[in-house]
């Protein structure tokens, strides 16, 4: 496929912006958790899922503004962290670290660092309309992006698009991220036991969880190099996956959507895929 990186190749840059990832956050004092197909690629395959495409990490709110300003002052130049608030065009709930090429345009291969909210669950009603608001504001930032940037609007439902179209037309995008902001906090409670991530593609209420599950960080491997996984890994993925969780799906959801080479055009592949079985060999060591 045209303008595709292998996906032996697209597997060496994740890791390599893994262990990237893995080095800011340890210099930064911030603990992060690998989540997702990654933590269930761990425990089924010891590594990737054959047919995913992708590294998926969660931070806790308290510590995004200390590891996005660390990464923003510490990056080198082959590397950027995208976020809400430093590029105008994003609006993903979660920042993202990703390569970049010598004309400063970020690569589409990246690690999504998703961010959990402490959240009170017995605020039923206004987890619902939290939930609602973020899905709207989010749609009305696509929305705008899509229409400053003369792209078909991806918003299918004719209601749904002409009430975002309305929004987006009268709202800034900084009211747009103000209220962002502002519905993040709305169940926010910091002496909750439960934290969500909002930004998940899974449902709001699956993606709930006791803090205890995450806790001090335990580690397993993942094609060969140490990663730190939720202390109750296993809680984890049973609630996010079921007690089948290690069984295969049918061949019709291996999906692999494929890693799109814009952002990597300059990045060093030897010199990545050198740093990973560095990484790897430090593993065996340890």
């Amino acid at each position: 496929m045209a303008n595709q990186i292998s996906k032996q190749n697209a597997q060496i840059l994740l890791l390599n912006l893994f262990i990237e990832l893995q080095e800011q956050c340890r210099a930064a004092g911030v603990h992060y958790y690998a989540v997702a197909g990654t933590l269930l690629g761990s425990v089924r395959h010891d590594g990737f899922i054959p047919w995913d495409d992708d590294i998926d990490v969660v931070i806790m709110r308290e510590d995004y503004d200390k590891l996005v300003g660390y990464l923003e002052k510490n990056l080198s130049d082959e590397y950027c962290v995208v976020t809400r608030e430093n590029s105008k065009y994003y609006f993903q709930e979660y920042p993202k670290l990703c390569y970049k090429n010598k004309k400063g345009v970020p690569s589409e291969l990246c690690i999504d660092i998703f961010v959990y909210d402490s959240s009170d669950i017995s605020k039923k009603l206004t987890r619902k309309i939290q939930n609602k608001g973020l899905y709207f504001v989010f749609a009305v930032k696509r929305y705008k992006v899509q229409k400053e940037k003369g792209l078909k609007m991806s918003v299918s439902n004719k209601a749904l698009r002409t009430a975002t179209g309305m929004v987006a037309s009268l709202c800034s995008y900084k009211n747009v991220e103000k209220a962002f902001n502002r519905l993040l906090s709305l169940s926010s409670d910091d002496k909750s036991e439960y934290i969500t991530n909002w930004g998940s593609h899974y449902h709001y209420e699956k993606s709930t969880y006791k803090r205890s599950v995450f806790g001090e960080p335990k580690q397993l491997l993942f094609e060969g190099i140490e990663m730190d996984v939720p202390s109750e890994y296993e809680t984890f993925l049973l609630q996010t996956y079921g007690k089948n969780y290690m069984a295969l799906p049918p061949e019709d959801k291996r999906i692999c959507h494929g890693n799109s080479a814009v952002g990597c055009e300059d990045v060093d592949i030897e010199k990545a895929a050198a740093r990973v079985e560095k990484r790897k060999a430090e593993c065996r060591r340890s």
